[in-house]
């Protein structure tokens, strides 16, 4: 918990001392997040902050991760989606994580299709996809997705890989 409140005040020096450096406020909220503030006050860093428009993907992208961390995916669409828009790779994998959380597995599936596409090797987004997959029903293809993330050591993927397994009576593979 310290090491949270340490990176809030660091945090704090760095827009006090460059306010132009938009990402501190990013870093900010993420860190007030984690150390276990509500969402709502978690988020107030990012109240009004205006990055440059080149920017506006990447900052979108992150608010929206942030959104969707903090239990409030819901309220990510907005941000989500026009980053997708801009091109940002970080926003459909968020987007596919909201909307796995929001009941829209389908649409998941699709997102993170997309950034699997063109970086196979992210890990979050075949996990994301596998617990997609799952509320689909579609659990060899979950399986999958698991077994390779889990294969380069991706550690939600050997917890959720051992749901799958559990659910499925399988206790011998789920103590592997």
């Amino acid at each position: 918990l310290d090491l949270y409140d340490e990176a809030v005040r660091q945090c704090l020096r760095v827009k006090r001392d460059c306010p132009w450096l938009w990402e501190a406020s990013l870093l900010e909220a993420e860190a007030r997040w984690s150390r276990g503030e509500s969402a709502a006050k978690a988020l107030t860093p990012l109240s009004g902050l205006r990055p440059p428009a080149a920017a506006r993907p990447s900052f979108l992208a992150w608010r929206g991760a942030l959104k969707v961390w903090s239990g409030r995916a819901a309220e990510a669409f907005a941000d989500l989606d026009e980053s997708v828009a801009a091109g940002n790779h970080n926003a459909h994998c968020w987007r596919g994580a909201a909307r796995t959380l929001t009941g829209d597995p389908a649409g998941a599936v699709a997102d993170l299709d997309a950034v699997i596409a063109s970086d196979p090797g992210d890990d979050e987004a075949l996990i994301w996809r596998a617990e997609a997959l799952l509320a689909l029903g579609r659990r060899d293809e979950a399986r999958r997705d698991l077994d390779a993330a889990a294969g380069r050591g991706a550690l939600w993927a050997f917890a959720l890989r051992a749901r799958l397994e559990l659910s499925e009576d399988r206790l011998d593979a789920a103590r592997a």
